[in-house]
């Protein structure tokens, strides 16, 4: 996975390192235990979030927060997500297993894609509420690309196709009921 750090401030990274290196040494994340003892920052990509499904909107510099991909040898063991609040950035959870055996594989099969396509590329995850797959974007000279992962597969999608999945996630939400009705 070529996804390298050094296209984002030396700043959030020292605090990303400093604050996973941290993470580990308290044992807050489950870390499986293999005979390699060290653990590496596999890679760095930023997360944007999706809020408002009825006006998406995605930009190339302001992330909402970064995920932490974590090798232990050659495999990646563990995905951690920090997000900002204000200028700090806060450990928010750590992720295993399937859901990040499917993160890594997006991440290759769109690494594979752009491999001999010239210029920059800055992935993105995007993240909202009920997603049932990977979505992620791509920023490049030409502009913004929108990818699904779903089932081994990388499919190409719209800004259109994303705003149409929003309002039909947002239109099937039910409100709470009340507790003084139940």
């Amino acid at each position: 996975m070529a996804i390298t750090s050094d296209q984002y401030p030396p700043a959030i990274i020292i605090r990303l390192k400093r604050q996973t290196r941290g993470l580990i040494k308290k044992q807050a994340i489950p870390l499986p235990q293999t005979e390699h003892k060290q653990f590496y920052i596999a890679g760095v990509i930023q997360i944007q979030q999706i809020r408002d499904y009825n006006e998406p909107e995605i930009s190339a510099s302001d992330p909402e927060g970064y995920r932490v991909l974590i090798s232990q040898g050659k495999e990646v063991v563990q995905g951690l997500d920090f997000y900002f609040r204000g200028q700090r950035l806060f450990f928010l959870h750590a992720f295993s297993g399937a859901k990040l055996g499917e993160f890594v594989e997006a991440l290759n099969a769109i690494e594979e894609k752009y491999r001999h396509k010239r210029g920059k590329q800055k992935i993105c995850f995007v993240e909202f509420l009920h997603a049932e797959q990977t979505y992620l974007s791509v920023f490049t000279d030409l502009g913004l690309s929108f990818y699904t992962y779903r089932d081994h597969q990388l499919k190409k999608t719209s800004n259109a196709q994303i705003k149409k999945k929003l309002f039909k996630l947002q239109s099937n939400l039910q409100p709470l009921a009340s507790i003084d009705k139940l």
